[in-house]
């Protein structure tokens, strides 16, 4: 009697002796092993007789990975300089000054590189491209292939608008797409022909963006904290001059100098 669940030795299928596979003997499993070394010289005979002979082998189809572009490699380069200021105050101006004075002296330091030009918006905003004068000749003579790299201090002196950033980077890309131009942001060390470079590009020109929409909207807030505790941050007008903080009229129109330039007029009214 069979208890459910116990072990009984007639319920194993047995398999017959002629169904087992019998496994090679050690001559058999020599001869294949000698026989697997054999094609395989003949493998290497084949290759190297073929390398003899000039014909192309495995090796002939691959190529050597590309060198990373690099503003330092062995070709002759025209460089251009792009230098901006937001205002005109004399700061300002100063820095766009030394801004020229180092490029000047980097570029003829640096061996394989020539000046091509030096293009330089004194008081032009980042965050618009209609006003800025060199900017544009600068992409002209781009097309033009007057210059091989443009090295720029920073994104934001580049532009302030993201889009204008990229599209205009990527303009000097495919203008000439066997003679692409790169620019090199020296404060962020990107140069914008290395392709891993992109992903630090994009951020970096975001946070130009940002920081110049932030400026703005702090500025607006400081002019209105302003006005609203009776402080007009304007300066001294035609007519009128600052007293205890507010705009008053001046009838007799003094300028800084003393001299009188409205009393004419007022005598009319």
């Amino acid at each position: 009697m069979n208890v459910e669940g116990q072990y009984n030795p007639k319920d194993v299928e047995c398999i017959s002796v002629e169904n087992l596979e019998v496994l090679p003997s050690g001559a058999d499993w020599q001869s294949r092993h000698l026989e697997s070394e054999k094609r395989k010289a003949e493998i290497r005979d084949r290759i190297h007789k073929q390398a003899e002979q000039g014909q192309k082998t495995a090796k002939d189809y691959f190529r050597p990975a590309k060198p990373t572009p690099s503003i330092y490699d062995s070709d002759l380069k025209r460089v251009a300089v792009y230098a901006r200021v937001s205002t005109s105050s004399e700061e300002q101006i100063s820095s766009i000054e030394n801004q020229t004075l180092y490029y000047t002296k980097k570029i003829a330091e640096t061996e394989n590189w020539n000046l091509q030009d030096i293009y330089s918006d004194e008081g032009k905003s980042g965050t618009s491209l209609r006003k800025r004068d060199a900017f544009k000749r600068m992409m002209r003579d781009a097309k033009d292939q007057k210059m091989d790299l443009i090295i720029c201090a920073s994104i934001s002196r580049f532009a302030r608008n993201f889009s204008d950033c990229m599209t205009q980077i990527a303009a000097l890309k495919t203008m000439h797409p066997e003679h692409p131009i790169g620019v090199y942001f020296e404060t962020e060390n990107i140069y914008t022909l290395n392709p891993s470079s992109q992903y630090s590009l994009d951020i970096q020109a975001l946070l130009a963006d940002w920081e110049s929409g932030n400026k703005s909207r702090r500025m607006i807030l400081s002019y209105d904290q302003r006005i609203m505790t009776g402080q007009y941050p304007v300066a001294d007008l035609m007519g009128y001059r600052h007293y205890e903080g507010w705009p008053v009229g001046d009838r007799a129109g003094r300028s800084k100098d003393g001299s009188v330039y409205l009393s004419g007029i007022y005598s009319r009214v």
